[in-house]
């Protein structure tokens, strides 16, 4: 038996050199530990300063074990240590599009990958460079708080003005009533006079009524606090659809039709002030769309607020219909800042809606369908999107919530 060197002592040990059957017996707490560390040993890597340590002290309780002391084979190394970098260390760095980002390093350590999972549930854009062993996170306020606050217990090297800003998002996070822009038993606070303005004009002064909207419009008008019981008691004052929108999680809603029939959907676009309306239309069947549309607005806008900006050739399927009814209910008035509903084809972008300063409140797809590039560049910076079909198109691809 070869004894010379620890990790010889390890491996006979473990069974990873031939020894006289019955000879060695691993105690049960100790087998797992040190067969890891005796394949690794085997593998030509070598043990880590504190590897070497564990392993010694374990050896000796094994002495007796062995014919002779293991006093100098404990003392000899077959391969040199295995020096490992543990800074830890949370700091500002730009990636390789020079973005700013928070760099999170660390050597393997069950704890600490569970702290970046928490820190994850509230953050986004999480990347892992397995190589530098660093996880990277974007610089932003969000961020910044999650990470810290997941790791400022657990001995790292924090720069300081990582801590700094911590320190002051915390602070704000603790006293939202002085800093968080919100509204606050029914008062707007921490906006300017000049944004109140405009939201008490669009909107009213916040009541009971009207927190639901406010709510609805929250990415919009920048608001991120309501005190969560007023917030329900002006939920629960919705109908069902009204409510699902206001509590929607993504931008893009799909509206099942044998759900929701189209006069529902209508009359939450009313019940939360979300005209003016931008109504996209099939390419394939706009008359179809058109008439549906039209005919639930009956009684809700008058015809001379709504605008269809674009026709269909005659010689097509439907093309003379849907062109007469334009003319027959006068759907073919001049687009101004008046306009409540604007129908437009999917296909292509009318020149009057760049020209104008007419501005949608939300978008309605009949049927889920494939925009045309500009149409969509146009519609997807807007918080509501409503597909009103059972199912996204596979071209559309954004993700979207069913209601």
């Amino acid at each position: 038996m070869n004894t010379e060197t620890i990790e010889d002592c390890l491996e006979l040990l473990v069974g990873l050199q031939t020894a006289p059957q019955g000879q060695f017996v691993v105690r049960k707490e100790d087998y797992n530990i040190l067969t890891s560390i005796g394949r690794q040993v085997v593998r030509g890597i070598g043990l880590t300063d504190r590897q070497y340590e564990l392993v010694k002290t374990k050896l000796l309780t094994y002495n007796d074990m062995f014919e002779h002391d293991l006093s100098k084979s404990l003392n000899s190394l077959r391969i040199p240590l295995r020096h490992l970098n543990r800074e830890k260390t949370i700091k500002l760095v730009h990636n390789d599009a020079d973005e700013l980002c928070i760099a999170v390093k660390f050597i393997f350590n069950k704890r600490l990958l569970n702290a970046i999972e928490k820190a994850k549930v509230g953050t986004s854009g999480h990347l892992y460079n397995s190589q530098k062993k660093i996880h990277y996170f974007p610089f932003n306020e969000k961020n910044t708080y999650q990470v810290i606050k997941n790791f400022k217990n657990s001995n790292f090297n924090i720069q300081e003005e990582l801590l700094s800003y911590f320190e002051k998002v915390e602070a704000m996070s603790n006293n939202k009533e002085d800093y968080i822009p919100g509204i606050y038993s029914f008062k707007l606070k921490n906006l300017s006079d000049r944004a109140i303005d405009f939201m008490v004009s669009s909107i009213g002064e916040p009541s009971k009524d009207n927190l639901a909207i406010y709510n609805d419009r929250k990415d919009q008008l920048g608001l991120h606090y309501f005190d969560q019981q007023e917030l329900e008691d002006s939920l629960n004052a919705l109908t069902v659809l009204s409510k699902k929108i206001v509590t929607r999680e993504q931008y893009n809603v799909i509206v099942p039709p044998h759900v929701y029939p189209i006069e529902r959907v209508l009359e939450s676009l009313l019940e939360l002030n979300r005209f003016p309306v931008l109504v996209i239309l099939s390419n394939d069947s706009p008359l179809d769309g058109l008439l549906k549309i039209h005919k639930g607005l009956t009684n809700i806008i008058f015809e001379q607020d709504m605008s269809v900006l674009f026709r269909v050739d005659n010689d097509k399927d439907s093309g003379k219909e849907f062109n007469e009814y334009i003319r027959e209910h006068k759907l073919n008035n001049p687009l101004d800042k008046n306009t409540k509903v604007v129908y437009i084809n999917s296909n292509k972008f009318p020149k009057p809606l760049l020209k104008n300063e007419w501005n949608p409140n939300t978008v309605l797809t009949i049927g889920s369908q494939r925009m045309n590039t500009k149409v969509s560049d146009y519609v997807n910076p807007l918080d509501l999107i409503i597909h009103y079909d059972t199912e996204l198109s596979p071209f559309n691809r954004v993700k979207a919530q069913t209601l």
